[in-house]
């Protein structure tokens, strides 16, 4: 007895059942194309049924034109611009920073002023310390 799959009904040889049989060309194959076929749209040129899906992932992911990146070829291209980015970013940030602390060591202790951010009246220091008093 011959099987038929599970979504589109296309017939399936039983080689138990059917092995012995006449090839029949129009149900071993003609009508399992023509089912396969009718799924087809011709207008939008993709099978019926994944276009609700299409457009959801399409609306979940965005229009990648929109990408403010030099690379909108997909959307791991994109995040990977981004990162490494960011990477230099970071590593030149690092580095001002390494300069900046090596700058540091160099000046004595009278050219070094504290800054401090306070809601309340300036208290203790030394000459050129720099207070920022705020209203809460």
């Amino acid at each position: 007895m011959p099987q038929y799959t599970s979504n589109m009904d296309l017939y399936k040889v039983d080689l138990e059942t059917d092995g012995n049989s006449t090839f029949n060309i129009k149900t071993m194959l003609n009508d399992n194309w023509d089912k396969i076929d009718s799924k087809y749209d011709e207008h939008e040129g993709k099978i019926t049924g994944n276009n609700d899906v299409i457009n959801k992932v399409k609306k979940d992911v965005g229009d990648k034109s929109k990408l403010k990146t030099i690379d909108k070829s997909n959307l791991v291209e994109a995040v990977n611009e981004i990162s490494m980015g960011m990477a230099d970013i970071a590593n030149e940030v690092s580095g001002n920073t390494t300069a900046i602390g090596t700058k540091e060591n160099v000046l004595n202790g009278d050219q070094k002023r504290k800054i401090t951010i306070s809601a309340s009246d300036p208290t203790g220091g030394i000459d050129g310390d720099i207070w920022i008093k705020y209203k809460v």
